[in-house]
Parts: structure tokens; sequence; C-alpha cells
């Protein structure tokens, strides 16, 4: 590991013996693993937290080794966000990582981490985590270090006039949104259960409107079997033309895929908010999650990156 932090030091990440944590790194199929932990000599006070700040900062450098090598000119990433944390128990000292759907946009990086006990039970998924690079020229590097801080001062959090969509479709291939439609206001609603109407939606939305695809657990809608090897959320499916995807995954992503690309085709997209419902498809809940719903909950996160423009809200209910 020292080679791993003499890198962060030419970057400009300058960690002290506190924050030197991750202590072995690999890769399996492609995707990296780390254990990091604390030192009890510097870090005594491990017990007051859920997860120690010194522990977290090194579940963050560990995604930091993914990043191409600039000898040249190595950077600083700091981290500026994260989508959603799940929670499940108490870190400790120690913790296993496994660092997933690393993909980097210009100067941003992103990635998902799962935290694990060293026992391998599940603490935490970080979950849309964000770190933004700060180049480093190298006559830059070394010259002297320089300390800041910052100041967090609190501030009123502007209003906005929230403008209700004036027209809604809802994308329900199994007929099963009923009431969701009934409680639904505005100057056009649309309930698509075969043929398609989104043409029609964009020419009443005019920018301003909403599509909801609704895929939550309901009549009609495959759910996960249990496998005969013995596991759970296998879906009980056949392959679609020997290409080995299973037939019900492909019906539940083909409205939501077909919507996005009509909006991706239209002019006046921004503006539109996309819902997608599910049902069991993310962590979280009890048992295991629904593997047939769970890939159109990914794209959603593909389709927000795509379409800028685009609201994306997943509701992922209780199986």
């Amino acid at each position: 590991m020292d080679e791993l932090y003499a890198r962060y030091e030419r970057g400009g990440n300058h960690y002290g013996p506190q924050f030197r944590t991750i202590r072995r790194m690999w890769k399996a199929q492609d995707e990296l693993w780390a254990d990091v932990s604390l030192d009890a000599e510097l870090n005594p006070d491990t017990d007051r937290y859920y997860l120690h700040p010194a522990l977290l900062d090194g579940v963050f450098q560990s995604v930091l080794a993914a990043t191409p090598v600039d000898e040249e000119r190595e950077s600083m990433f700091l981290p500026i966000r994260i989508e959603r944390i799940e929670w499940r128990r108490r870190a400790g000292a120690s913790v296993t990582c496994h660092i997933r759907n690393v993909h980097i946009q210009d100067v941003k990086w992103f990635a998902d981490i799962d935290v694990f006990t060293t026992d391998g039970e599940w603490i935490a998924t970080l979950a849309g985590c964000c770190c933004v690079k700060k180049p480093q020229e190298a006559n830059l590097l070394r010259s002297e270090t320089k300390v800041y801080r910052e100041e967090w001062k609190p501030a009123p959090r502007p209003i906005t006039e929230a403008k209700p969509p004036t027209a809604w479709l809802v994308i329900d291939p199994a007929n099963a949104a009923g009431e969701l439609v009934r409680l639904l206001s505005g100057s056009w609603i649309g309930h698509q259960t075969d043929e398609d109407r989104t043409a029609e939606f964009l020419e009443k939305a005019n920018g301003n409107g909403a599509v909801v695809v609704w895929l939550g657990t309901q009549a009609g809608m495959p759910v996960p079997q249990e496998s005969p090897l013995g596991g759970t959320g296998i879906p009980a499916c056949v392959g679609v033309g020997g290409t080995g995807i299973p037939a019900c995954v492909a019906d539940v992503i083909e409205p939501l895929l077909k919507v996005s690309q009509a909006l991706a085709a239209a002019a006046d997209a921004p503006g539109i908010a996309l819902w997608l419902v599910t049902s069991g498809a993310t962590l979280g809940h009890d048992g295991p999650p629904n593997l047939i719903q769970a890939p159109a909950a990914g794209m959603l996160r593909t389709i927000a990156t795509e379409l800028p423009g685009v609201s994306c809200r997943l509701l992922d209910l209780d199986p």
C-alpha cells in the first residue's frame, strides 16, 4: 500500500497516519475489493461511531485506485455526493469493501460501494458516490503543502413554487394502476396498457409532464420464484432466441426502454419527469431482491445519466 499512498501524495491527497487505512486491495472479475481497518492506537474512539470518519475516508480512497495513472499530472479527488445510503449495522474497526459500477465522466467519477464486516455480513451500501477531480500540475505538487479549512454556515433553503405537471402518462402493462390514474389531476391523463401513447403525451405535455412506468408487484406481472438449485429470487423464465436473456426480464424492461427512447428523440423532453415504480428491486427489503425488476431499476440510472434534462425517480415498493 506504500506505492498507492505515494501516488495519492503526488496527486495532492496528503493522508497522515490516521487516515492511511487501506490494508489490502485485489480484483475479482474486473471489480475492486479492499480491506480497510483503523489503527487502534491512533483511533481509540471507534465505538462512538456507526462508521468512523477515517474508516469512511478509507472506503472512498479505495475507489481512487480504479482511476487511470498519469505520472505527469496526477489529480486530487474530492467527494461531493452520495445518492443513497442503505444501512444495516455498525462497522467496527475493520471492513471489506466491494467497489462496482465505476465509471469516469470528464472530471467526475462515479461508483457504488458495498461495505461488509470481515466475516462477510452486510453493513451498508453507498450508491451513486461521486468525486470531482482537481488536476495538480507536477511543479505545484513539489511546492509547500497548504492547509485549508471549510466552514459550513446555515442558509435558508430557496423556496420555488412547484409547478404541477399538465399532462400524465401512466404506462401500465398489467393494467393494475387504475387507482393511481383515478387520483391524478391534470389537463390530460393517459393510461397506456397496450397501444403506445407516448407521442400523444409529448404533444399534450409541451415540456411539463410526467411519465409513470408501473412495474410494481401486481396481477399478470412475473415475480421471482425459488430456484431448483436452492437459491431464491431467480426468475423461472425461458430464454429469448437463444440469447440467455430471460423472457420476463425483457418484457419488464421493454416499456421503460421504449419511453426513454422517445424522450431522447423529443426536443421538449427537458422538463419531463420519469417515474419508475418497482417492487423489491433494490436492497433493503426483507428477502432476496426481485431479480426480474432489478435490471429496470439499473436501467433508470443509465437513463438519468444519458438524459440529464429528464428528472428520473425510482419508487421501490415493499414486495
